[in-house]
């Protein structure tokens, strides 16, 4: 099923896994990441991991073609920007504060419909290294 949460989940998501993977902490400002680039490749960067997960910043400025993850599920959450996002067979309108969570091997996508990027904080279990990214074509 599909799921939205509420800010303050998302904060006992995070308390949760820096408990999981140790003290380390990551601070960053995603406002300067990807704003120097050219608006028609997205920007991935890789946050922090370890052998449960992936967190990365992602920065999209036109689309995110549909896809899917045999092996890992994902957690997406909108810092900024609006778009439409397309999981499995609905779409949905997603906005600063919105929590997705895609499970293994559902079909996602993005458009942007804002003026400005979507700027996501993407968790992915286990470890991803971008390998587990299988493209649909429609």
């Amino acid at each position: 099923p599909n799921m939205f949460f509420p800010k303050s989940l998302l904060l006992y998501l995070s308390i949760g896994l820096c408990s999981i993977s140790g003290s380390v902490q990551v601070v960053f400002n995603p406002d300067s990441v990807g704003s120097h680039r050219k608006k028609d490749k997205n920007v991935v960067k890789l946050l922090n991991h370890d052998s449960l997960g992936s967190t990365y910043l992602i920065v999209i400025w036109k689309e995110v073609p549909l896809h899917y993850h045999k092996d890992h599920f994902e957690q997406v959450y909108v810092l900024s920007g609006k778009g439409k996002m397309r999981l499995g067979k609905e779409e949905l309108k997603v906005k600063k504060g919105t929590l997705i969570i895609i499970p293994k091997g559902t079909p996602h996508a993005l458009k942007v419909t804002s003026r400005r990027p979507v700027r996501v904080i993407s968790f992915q279990a286990p470890f991803f290294d971008g390998e587990d990214r299988i493209f649909i074509r429609e």
